[in-house]
């Protein structure tokens, strides 16, 4: 769980809906996961220890099974997402549509080189596959995906051009403008002004070790440096967007 749900989301597996009217939730089921002995010396078992037996795959073995379920709060049903529930594979991360109609779920086949989102119906269960990025190497789940609230699409966060870039999607999958077009990485998405159509994000700009703050259109154009010099910059946006606070390390 530390791998798939990160120790931020502090390994909470469920996603309200934006109207809280429905709850995505993963199950995982690790009846076939082999067991593994721990020698525990944390407390409150103190310097006696304890040993626990926990359900952990090694390289080449069967992973926990997972679904992700669609609860409506109102009746307490569950919908599942129609996905193989037989096939070694990691879902996660999901995000909904602003008006709660839609939920975008990740999965990563066990090899971890491809990616898929699918967009799924609660009432149903039934998904469309809606992006698709793969890569020699493996890639990773996105974990800060910003949903546009004027219902147009999504922000994500990519390497597929081998460096971290920001690519603007529609709903069903479609291009609608690369953002950003860097041979260097960005490294967070800082703010997004739907009403002046801009992002606030920070890079590295060229050199690696530095952190820079930049705005660039939704469309990609009129692309802005607003921090510059060696070292790393820190960088709060004012909620209307129109004061920055800079703090910069050289």
């Amino acid at each position: 769980m530390e791998e798939i749900l990160d120790r931020a989301s502090h390994y909470a597996a469920f996603w309200w809906s934006p109207d809280g009217n429905k709850l995505a939730y993963l199950r995982t089921d690790e009846t076939n996961v082999p067991v593994f002995t721990l020698n525990r010396l944390d407390e409150p078992e103190g310097v006696h220890g304890l040993i626990e037996a926990t359900p952990y795959p090694k390289p080449g073995d069967p992973n926990p099974r997972v679904k992700m379920g669609i609860a409506d709060i109102a009746t307490a049903k569950t919908t599942w997402v129609k996905t193989n529930y037989n096939i070694d594979q990691y879902i996660a991360w999901p995000f909904w549509t602003p008006d709660s109609k839609k939920l975008a779920i990740q999965v990563i086949n066990r090899d971890q080189n491809v990616i898929n989102f699918i967009l799924a119906d609660p009432s149903t269960g039934d998904y469309t596959q809606i992006y698709n990025e793969s890569r020699k190497t493996w890639v990773e789940f996105h974990k800060d995906i910003y949903v546009m609230k004027n219902g147009s699409g999504f922000i994500v966060r990519s390497s597929r051009n081998d460096w971290e870039n920001l690519y603007y999607h529609a709903w069903d999958g479609k291009l609608i403008a690369p953002i950003t077009n860097f041979n260097f990485r960005v490294t967070s998405i800082d703010r997004v002004d739907e009403d002046q159509k801009v992002v606030y994000f920070s890079a590295t700009g060229p050199e690696s070790t530095d952190s820079h703050a930049f705005r660039v259109g939704l469309d990609g154009k009129n692309l802005l440096q607003i921090t510059s010099g060696e070292g790393t910059h820190n960088v709060s946006i004012s909620p209307k967007g129109t004061t920055l606070s800079i703090h910069g390390t050289a």
